[in-house]
């Protein structure tokens, strides 16, 4: 039982920082993320896509537009993942969000804060 709750408390830990890396990146001005279109490697519930030499992940809870144009994951729906990152696949020509969030008082990490999953 102890065991089953510190999972739960590390998963909730993991859920409000990703929240927070998202909430700060979409509050920050239009340098703050960048648009690209990259290859991806979706496990589970995480992906990571690379554009050039740079690796750009995510797990869990990302925020996404679905094929119809509609806003899906986030805080207010975080159980879903986009649909165009299938798992345990390699998903070609993504469209996402990327950011350089702090990973550090001398390191930053590339991270995903939105995934486009509309056809263009």
């Amino acid at each position: 039982m102890r065991r089953r709750g510190l999972v739960l408390a590390i998963a909730t830990i993991a859920l409000v920082g990703s929240f927070g890396a998202g909430y700060v990146t979409a509050t920050a001005n239009s340098k703050g993320y960048s648009i690209f279109v990259g290859d991806c490697w979706v496990g589970e519930k995480e992906a990571s896509c690379t554009v050039g030499n740079t690796g750009y992940g995510v797990s869990e809870v990302v925020a996404w537009t679905d094929e119809n144009g509609v806003g899906r994951g986030g805080p207010n729906d975080s159980v879903e993942w986009p649909t165009c990152l299938p798992s345990l696949t390699e998903a070609k020509g993504v469209r996402f969000a990327g950011a350089m969030l702090p990973a550090g008082p001398n390191a930053s990490e590339a991270v995903i804060v939105w995934v486009d999953c509309r056809r263009h």
